[in-house]
Parts: C-alpha cells; sequence; structure tokens
C-alpha cells in the first residue's frame, strides 16, 4: 500500500505543478518536452544506479515502451484539446473514469492473479457515478460535432490502453527490466514531445523551464512507483482506488491552495470514493 500512497501523492503534485504554470500563464507544450528529458535522464540513470537493465533483447518489453511513450504524450495533447471543447469537468470524468478499462482488462487476462470479489465487482459500478458527481462546477456544453466527439473519446481511451500496458510490461519482467521500460518509455515521451515543440516554434521561458524540471522528476517518481504497486497488490486493486482517489485529492487541494469551492454533489462524491476504496480493500 506504501507505493500506492507515494504514487498518488507524486501524480497529484505532477498535476498541480501543471495546474501552478497554468495559472502563470505557462506554455505546457513547452513545459511537457522539459519534463520528459528529465524523466527520461532520470529513468536512464536508475537503470545504472539501482541495477537495471534496458530489455534489449526483450522485444515485447521494449515495443510496448516506445509505443505507450509516444501514446503518452499524444494522449495529453487530446486532453488539452478536451479541456477547449468540453471544459475541465467533461474531461475530468472521462479520464479519471478510464480506470476501470485496465481492470477489466487485467481480469479478464489474469484472472487467476487478478480476481475480483463481489465487493470489487459493485466498486467498479460505483467509479463512474462517483467520478460524475466530483467533476468541477463549471462545464462548457457546445455542439459537439463527430470530430469533438472522437477527441473525448481518445482521452477516455488513453488512459485504459496506457495503463494496460504497464500491466502486459509487469507481468512480463523483473523490477530490474521494469526501469529499463521505464527509461524507453520517456525516452520515446522525450522524442516525440521534442519534435512536436521544435515544428511548432516553441521557445523557452524561465517559468517552463522551472515547473518543467519539477515536473519530470515527479513523473519519473510516478510511473515508478505505479509499477512497484502493481507489483504488491495488483492491477484490480491499484486502479479501482486511485482513479477516484486522484479526484478527491484533488479536490482538497484545490480547496485549500487554489481556493475552489465544493459543492453539495462533490462533497457527496468523496464519501462515495471512499466507499469505493473500502470495497475495493475487502
Amino acid at each position: 500500500m506504501t507505493y500506492l500512497l507515494l504514487y498518488l501523492l507524486a501524480l497529484s503534485l505532477f498535476t498541480h505543478a501543471m495546474h501552478f504554470a497554468q495559472r502563470r500563464d505557462g506554455d505546457l507544450l513547452v513545459i511537457l518536452p522539459i519534463n520528459y528529458v528529465i524523466a527520461a535522464v532520470t529513468s536512464i540513470a536508475l537503470v545504472y544506479t539501482e541495477g537495471g537493465a534496458i530489455p534489449w533483447k526483450n522485444t515485447l518489453v521494449m515495443s510496448l515502451g516506445i509505443i505507450n511513450g509516444v501514446i503518452f504524450f499524444v494522449h495529453l495533447l487530446f486532453i488539452l484539446e478536451s479541456f477547449k471543447i468540453a471544459g475541465t469537468g467533461i474531461t475530468v470524468t472521462l479520464v479519471q473514469s478510464g480506470c476501470i478499462l485496465p481492470v477489466l482488462f487485467a481480469h479478464l487476462v489474469w484472472p487467476q492473479t487478478e480476481p475480483m470479489s463481489a465487493m470489487q465487482w459493485t466498486a467498479l459500478a460505483i467509479v463512474p457515478f462517483c467520478v460524475i458527481l466530483m467533476r468541477p462546477e463549471r462545464i462548457q456544453s457546445p455542439h459537439l460535432a463527430l470530430k469533438h466527439d472522437f477527441i473525448l473519446l481518445v482521452s477516455f481511451l488513453g488512459v485504459g490502453v496506457t495503463f494496460s500496458i504497464h500491466k502486459v510490461v509487469e507481468t512480463n519482467t523483473n523490477a530490474d527490466g521494469q526501469i529499463g521500460y521505464q527509461a524507453v518509455l520517456f525516452t520515446a515521451a522525450m522524442v516525440s514531445s521534442v519534435a512536436y515543440a521544435f515544428v511548432r516554434g516553441k521557445r523557452l521561458t524561465r517559468l517552463d523551464s522551472l515547473v518543467g524540471v519539477l515536473a519530470g522528476a515527479l513523473n519519473t517518481a510516478t510511473l515508478r512507483t505505479l509499477m512497484l504497486a502493481l507489483d504488491s497488490l495488483g492491477a484490480v486493486r491499484v486502479y479501482l482506488i486511485s482513479g477516484p482517489s486522484l479526484v478527491v485529492i484533488n479536490i482538497i487541494v484545490g480547496l485549500i491552495v487554489w481556493k475552489d469551492k465544493i459543492t453539495r454533489w462533490q462533497m457527496l462524491g468523496v464519501l462515495i470514493a471512499f466507499v469505493v476504496v473500502t470495497l475495493t480493500c475487502l
């Protein structure tokens, strides 16, 4: 459970570092490449300092690392577009509800090592309602075209795909190989994001550089603790608990740090999130 708590902490700090940059007019399309450069360099350093290994001979893990690294960056681009066309509330709801997909995937592919109790099935069914209740109050309601529907769909599916790939890697390599997978993933994300920023003609600022470095360190910790949590707790528990918990943490931090207001519906969602976590742990 320690690794899961550290994962939630690191990802929450990463999220609010991005939020801080947005409030200070930072350019996320500059911050993200810097973030991935730091994450790639740090992860490669971990390979050598922790006795890990780049999985050169494991074609599956190498391929999945490269694919998932590209998906990491592309998915973030879709999320940013989703913010513009559907607002923060719908986007947050879609992304966090996506935790359902890797739970189902893990249970269907590895039913013996990823079993689900009646309580956990109940928790899975509750998750979408829980996340919907906790979404931010202000939501844009444009008339969505087919193109916009596609962007929203990718925002939802992206979480399921990346988390499912993490589970495949976790079952096909050891702890040392997982560090190598992380290095490959962030290197692929770095190349993709730097190329995109170069084509778009983005320029560095001091704020973007500082936030990018901080985000990169947090991103490294996020993926490392997630892989360790999957090893110790399994995908069903990790993903069922983390989805609602992250929304709760973001609401609480928003209340304390950003002075956001909590509605009655959000408070109900927070209470239901505790029910989800409790059912998952039974």
